[in-house]
């Protein structure tokens, strides 16, 4: 039985509810969806070198059909960008769109994107809305929802945030198409752990869909489901980001040694069979 074109999962929070929007070829819907969910006039997309050819022609014209006066801004793709420069950049050119605190910011690309833009969303006038339209596997089962957004510092990671939800996330699952094997089997490691410590219906799923995850979308409407029924439910960062904070240490560890080039570990980002031999060696350890 084929799943429908678009599937919706509520999110629920303290500071507000959101939709997630899960579906095949639905970046054509962004503009009704922003539509509804921010309202304005005004609307800025912030993508980055790699997506934006690929994507931002058609959300943009997606938002013109829904009314909105579109402009855009599009920074160096990879997470050496998600810095104090470019946030600052992006800050400046929102006030040079002449946005305003009933105007909204469209993120549009993967986990970097999602951040900064959020972020910046956060900052500017003290607030304005974004909507998420995340176009890799690890954003859309994982940043894109919740809120968390930051940029890096020279001392680390994800050390300058806020706690800032989306008004919705449209996750359309063909952008899966334009990823590397590389960055698919990256962010499975993501749903590995996610699942390993929450779900063991979700695990065997893992198991049985990962080779066919780019095409099942009713997977990532699931994924996004459990996601937000454990953690997302939650934005204020008490056990919520303590389990969060869990998730993410393997998968930071394993960033750092590809970034600054420490010494070799059996799980090296992209190597064949990582995520074969990582999901059989979480299941079957004793520890667990």
């Amino acid at each position: 039985m084929s799943a429908p074109k678009t599937q919706v999962v509520r999110v629920s929070c303290p500071s507000m509810d959101y939709d997630v929007h899960v579906g095949a070829g639905i970046l054509s819907e962004v503009g009704a969806i922003t539509r509804e969910s921010c309202g304005g006039g005004r609307c800025c997309v912030i993508s980055e070198t790699n997506v934006a050819p690929l994507y931002l022609e058609r959300v943009s014209q997606s938002l013109a059909e829904a009314g909105y006066e579109v402009s855009s801004l599009v920074f160096e793709a990879g997470e050496r960008s998600k810095n104090v420069r470019t946030l600052s950049w992006l800050l400046e050119g929102l006030a040079e769109r002449g946005l305003t605190r009933d105007d909204c910011v469209v993120a549009l690309g993967g986990g970097v994107t999602g951040d900064i833009a959020g972020l910046s969303a956060a900052m500017y006038l003290r607030g304005i809305k974004v909507v998420q339209v995340p176009t890799s596997l690890l954003a859309m089962v994982d940043s894109s929802v919740g809120g968390k957004v930051a940029i890096d510092l020279e001392a680390g990671k994800n050390l300058a945030g806020a706690f800032w939800q989306p008004r919705a996330v449209v996750a359309d699952v063909t952008c899966l198409h334009s990823l590397s094997h590389e960055l698919l089997t990256d962010s499975c490691g993501e749903v590995i752990k996610h699942a390993v410590l929450a779900d063991d219906a979700l695990l065997e799923e893992v198991r049985t869909l990962h080779q066919t995850i780019v095409e099942d979308q009713a997977y990532v409407r699931n994924y996004e489901d459990n996601w937000r029924s454990t953690v997302v439910n939650d934005d204020t960062g008490t056990m919520a980001y303590t389990y969060i904070r869990l998730i993410y240490t393997l998968n930071n560890g394993l960033k750092v040694e590809r970034y600054y080039d420490l010494p070799l570990t059996k799980y090296r980002m992209g190597q064949e069979g990582t995520y074969d031999r990582l999901l059989d060696e979480l299941v079957n350890s004793e520890a667990m």
